[in-house]
């Protein structure tokens, strides 16, 4: 006998024989890939590179601080992510800079818009 679930997309997927019993619940937990972590914190390691004022830059450097420990734990989404990403560029940009996809900044964006997928997307346009 052949039995075939196909492609899933959920945080946890039991597959049993017979009847399942849990107790305590389940939890599953979607891991950043370590070049999206490595990614945030070149995009913080450039921030000094961004004609950004005071102000802007130490919201940025808090926003991406706080950014990396919740990817790291699992606390953000996709979203959340992105627009972050999307409020620092826009801001950059408003300042002056010219961001392009092969600049060190650029690339990190680049790793981070792709693993994001389609709210990446914004990013990818952000950049000049």
């Amino acid at each position: 006998m052949t039995f075939n679930i196909g492609n899933q997309h959920a945080a946890v997927v039991n597959n049993v024989a017979g009847d399942q019993t849990v107790h305590g619940g389940q939890h599953g937990y979607a891991m950043v890939p370590p070049e999206v972590i490595a990614a945030v914190r070149a995009v913080r390691a450039h921030l000094s590179d961004l004609p950004l004022d005071a102000d802007d830059h130490a919201r940025a450097d808090a926003d991406l601080a706080d950014l990396d420990h919740q990817l790291i734990t699992g606390q953000t989404t996709h979203r959340d992510t992105a627009d972050r990403l999307s409020r620092l560029l826009t801001a950059a940009r408003q300042a002056g800079a010219i961001i392009t996809a092969a600049s060190s900044l650029g690339t990190a964006i680049t790793t981070i818009a792709h693993w994001l997928g389609p709210v990446g997307t914004t990013l990818l346009h952000l950049l000049g």
